[in-house]
């Protein structure tokens, strides 16, 4: 099984190499087949790789840091890791909110989240009904809220 697994990340270390979105996601074949391990770099489009998720998908996050220029919307049921625990950084850079949750269940493991900036929930919006978000070994600093619902960190 273990080298199942390697060979696996092997294989996509080398189809997700080319770093720009077309080229670095796997293609799925006919309809979507849920419960894929996408691999993701920071030179990803990192928003459009969750879009592109399906649910039961296992995100990946190689070191480095995240600058999704936009809150990276998330509803499906999905996991976002990093590779090794705090080393993926996704970074607002003080222009917007990092994670918007609005439905599914979550799992963020390992993840730096920073540099958010929004109403509320400047880190983290978690917003809705029914939602389960799961924080595994994730630091969460340096956002902030602009108005007076607060949650610059996590807002729920």
């Amino acid at each position: 099984m273990l080298a199942y697994a390697a060979a696996v990340v092997i294989m996509l270390t080398l189809a997700l190499q080319a770093g720009a979105m077309g080229d670095s996601l796997i293609k799925r074949g006919g309809s979507p087949s849920p419960n894929q391990l996408i691999l993701v770099h920071p030179t990803d489009n990192l928003s459009a790789v969750v879009a592109y998720a399906t649910a039961g998908d296992v995100l990946l996050l190689a070191d480095g840091v995240y600058r999704p220029g936009v809150t990276i919307m998330i509803d499906k049921n999905i996991t976002i890791a990093a590779q090794v625990t705090g080393h993926a950084v996704i970074d607002g850079q003080g222009k917007h909110g990092v994670l918007q949750i609005g439905k599914g269940k979550v799992v963020l493991t390992g993840l730096n989240i920073t540099g958010g900036d929004d109403d509320h929930g400047g880190g983290v919006l978690i917003e809705g009904s029914g939602i389960e978000v799961v924080f595994t070994n994730c630091d969460i600093y340096n956002n902030t809220a602009d108005s007076y619902y607060g949650g610059g960190g996590v807002y729920i």
